[in-house]
């Protein structure tokens, strides 16, 4: 910012000013350059205290961005081996025909699931009622 000078008397005594007056006259020039120095002190540090406190807020997003990245990152990785996890418990047996669950052979489709179990009821010969 552009620091302009502070108005004050004009340095040389009119014609006809007095001892008393010239000194008067440069109490008041001084007390008034000296007020226009304090504003302008408390305009630079304000500037300064805003350029540093957005530095300072700049800095705290960008942290809690990462934080909150790496809790994503966390987060998409813990979902997965979830996921991995209940696909490793759901099937003993990756065969393209079909998946062992608890103890039974599972088909992929509900229509080879019926005529596994047809074919299995048929090799019965006198099923119970509880193979029925």
């Amino acid at each position: 910012m552009e620091r302009k000078p502070c108005p004050t008397s004009p340095q040389t005594p009119p014609n006809g000013e007095m001892d008393e007056q010239n000194m008067a006259r440069k109490r008041k020039n001084r007390a008034r350059q000296a007020r226009c120095n304090r504003t302008q002190h408390r305009r630079d540090e304000w500037q300064w205290y805003q350029s540093t406190y957005q530095d300072i807020e700049r800095h705290r997003l960008a942290v809690e961005a990462v934080y909150e990245h790496r809790l994503w990152d966390e987060e998409v990785e813990q979902h997965r081996q979830d996921r991995d996890a209940i696909r490793a418990s759901a099937s003993c047996n990756l065969e393209l025909e079909f998946m062992e669950v608890v103890g039974h052979r599972v088909f992929i489709t509900p229509y080879a699931n019926v005529y596994a179990l047809v074919e299995e009821m048929a090799t019965i010969e006198n099923p119970t009622i509880d193979q029925q």
